[in-house]
């Protein structure tokens, strides 16, 4: 959750809060940290590419969190 808190901030500081608040979670935290196992779009199952481009990433995050 960490991550996502400054993902937020860096997204707000970069391009303002307006532009900040029409950006998807996934967006802010891929502008930050990149596509990996840790976002939290990822983890709640809920990244819309996890069944086709990051399709190994999330099986990743799968077989890391069993």
């Amino acid at each position: 959750m960490e991550k996502m808190n400054f993902a937020n901030t860096i997204t707000e500081m970069d391009l303002g809060a307006m532009a900040s608040s029409v950006m998807t979670d996934c967006e802010k935290y891929g502008m930050t940290w990149g596509c990996n196992t840790g976002c939290p779009v990822l983890r709640a199952g809920k990244c819309e590419l996890k069944d086709d481009e990051n399709k190994e990433l999330y099986q990743e995050y799968l077989s890391e969190n069993e």
